[in-house]
This record gives C-alpha cells, structure tokens and sequence, in this order.
C-alpha cells in the first residue's frame, strides 16, 4: 500500500478539526487500517479503536446494500446468485 503523503494527511485532519468544535476527530476509513504507522508518526497522541464485526453480519448486511443499490442504479437485473458471488468476492479481497 502506498505511504500517505504526510503533509496532505495531516493538513485533512487538522483542517477537519478546526472546521467544528470538536476535542477528537473520529474517522471510520477502512483504508487507514493499513496506515496506523504513518499515523502514529504524523499523530503520536492518537487512540485507536479496533471493532469487530460478525463476518455473517458483515456478508448479509453487503449482500442488502448491493441488492439495493442494484435496484436503484442497474442497467440490466441481477440475479441472486450474481450478487452472491460479487459479496463473497468484495469480501475475500
């Protein structure tokens, strides 16, 4: 994975910061999993949570998002089993 540019990341988040009153910035990007390195270098004071979720969960709430973005947003139908396989397939990467 590529290394964050750690001008361009600290300025985000200390511009994010001082957009709103906030004592901590909260961020949910998956993608920051692999950069806690980085992070930590740029922030050393930061916390980090770790939350754990069901992969079961994880698969029917993916699979009810893709159904629904499907209905909505599709050029042609998909059937059960095409969305299946593109969960299992989001999921496994």
């Amino acid at each position: 994975m590529k290394k964050p540019n750690g001008n361009n990341l600290s300025a985000f988040y200390k511009n994010s910061n001082l957009c709103e009153s906030w004592k901590r910035l909260l961020s949910k990007n998956p993608p920051n999993t692999a950069r806690i390195t980085a992070l930590l270098e740029l922030f050393p004071e930061a916390s980090f949570i770790h939350i754990y979720r069901s992969p079961y969960k994880v698969y029917l709430s993916t699979k009810k998002m893709r159904r629904n973005v499907l209905d909505k947003l599709a050029l042609q139908n998909a059937s059960e089993e095409d969305i299946e396989q593109q969960v299992i397939q989001i999921i496994s990467e």
